[in-house]
């Protein structure tokens, strides 16, 4: 109601038709942009935005690397899994190394440690679990 007035008042007497044209402009006009916001949320949600910097390879490496792509999987693709593994990958080995070293650490201020014989069992009978539950 309020921007009819409005468009009543900027255009001066107006047919009922130009009204309903012009409140549907308007109406538009004040969704459009709402809806365009939207898809390009979902869009730019969705889009990748940093690059990893391009490398030199000699071309036999990067015939070797298209020879293991599997089908319909781009060189983009195996980069970026690869990638994200050795990611994961030093994680593991950032949180083991730092495992080990509050391991020796607690060892130095205690003066206590477990044998490498109890260990070893405990490591043997979780693989001999491990092993009786695939039937192996």
């Amino acid at each position: 109601m309020i921007s009819l007035k409005v468009f009543t008042d900027l255009s001066g007497i107006v047919s009922t038709k130009d009204c309903l044209s012009a409140t549907s402009e308007l109406a538009l006009a004040i969704v459009q942009p709402s809806i365009d916001n939207v898809t390009q949320t979902q869009y730019n949600h969705r889009m990748k935005s940093s690059v990893i910097p391009q490398i030199r390879v000699e071309p036999a490496l990067r015939a070797e690397l298209e020879s293991v792509l599997h089908p319909g999987e781009t060189l983009t693709d195996f980069v970026e899994a690869t990638v994200r593994n050795a990611i994961a990958f030093r994680r593991v080995q950032t949180d083991f190394h730092e495992r080990a070293q509050a391991a020796s650490q607690e060892y130095l201020r205690t003066g206590v440690s477990v044998p490498v014989e109890s260990v070893l069992e405990r490591l043997q009978s979780k693989l001999d679990a491990k092993r009786k539950k695939l039937g192996r």
